[in-house]
Parts: structure tokens; C-alpha cells; sequence
């Protein structure tokens, strides 16, 4: 008898149990999804460095607005924050090669400010495409990095390199 009912009271627990894995398919985009074309990019900008930054997301698209808080993944190249070995937990994930201190600055939207999960990381591949899912969310975060500002920033928990 006493093992009949524990065997129901499990059944109920984990009936009543929110799902602790997250979907299991992340959105895959592109950093055309991302784009501000239509957008009043230097409004953005302005209202940005006024500090002025729950605007931000007010100021997006729907189509834009409906990303935040995605589980995403999404391809780019990783311009690290710092490197241990050959792995970084803070990064810029830019569009291309062109958008980083050698090729020029890139827009807001060609780049999100990335910091991965506590004990996660992600690998850094010079010249290499990196895919990074994790949570998207609108309004950057220059934080005292000091970037560029952007308007997207993401929750990393995975990365991988994608040659």
C-alpha cells in the first residue's frame, strides 16, 4: 500500500513540473532578420547614448519586437572580449569580417553583444563562422566594454564553430 502511493504522489510532482529543458529547436536567423531598414537608425543611436535605452525596443518594428526573448541561433564571426586559449564567454557576434576594427565599424544592427551562460563558453576560430544560440533580447548592452552601440544583445548557451 505505502508504495502505491508513492508512486502517485511522483506521478503528481512530475505531472505539476514545469518543463526545465528549453524547446528544443531554436529559431535560426540571419542578420537580415535583424536589419533596421526602415528604422530611424540614428534616433535609435541618439536615444541610446542619452541612456535613454528601454526606448530601444519601443522605437523596433513588430517584426523586430517579436524577437525579443527568442531562443534563436544564429551564424556570425566572434570579435572576443578576452580569450582563454582558444575560448571567450563575452563576445561581439558581427555579421562579417568587414564589421570589426579592421574593415570598419558596423551598424547597430550588424552586430549583438553576447555573453554566454555560466559555465559555458564559446570557441574562438580567427576568419572562422562561429553559430551561437541562446535568448535574444532588444535594447544593447555596451556595459563598460565600451562598443559601439547596438541594439541587440544575447543570453549565449552554446557556440560552435561552423567552417
Amino acid at each position: 500500500m505505502r508504495a502505491s502511493i508513492t508512486i502517485v504522489l511522483l506521478a503528481c510532482a512530475c505531472a505539476d513540473a514545469p518543463d526545465a529543458a528549453p524547446d528544443a529547436t531554436p529559431r535560426e536567423i540571419s542578420f537580415l532578420d535583424l536589419s533596421l531598414e526602415g528604422v530611424d537608425a540614428q534616433a535609435l543611436l541618439e536615444a541610446y547614448s542619452a541612456g535613454q535605452t528601454a526606448t530601444v525596443p519601443a522605437a523596433l518594428p513588430d517584426r523586430l519586437a517579436a524577437l525579443d526573448g527568442e531562443r534563436v541561433t544564429l551564424r556570425g564571426y566572434v570579435i572576443p572580449h578576452a580569450i582563454q586559449g582558444s575560448e571567450t564567454t563575452e563576445f561581439m557576434l558581427v555579421r562579417d569580417l568587414g564589421d570589426c576594427c579592421f574593415g570598419g565599424v558596423p551598424g547597430p544592427d550588424e552586430w549583438i553583444a553576447v555573453k554566454m551562460a555560466a559555465d559555458t563558453h564559446a570557441p574562438y576560430g580567427r576568419f572562422t563562422p562561429t553559430l551561437v544560440t541562446g535568448e535574444l533580447h532588444l535594447g544593447g548592452d555596451r556595459g563598460d566594454l565600451h562598443w559601439t552601440p547596438g541594439v541587440y544583445r544575447m543570453s549565449g548557451e552554446s557556440a560552435e564553430l561552423d567552417p
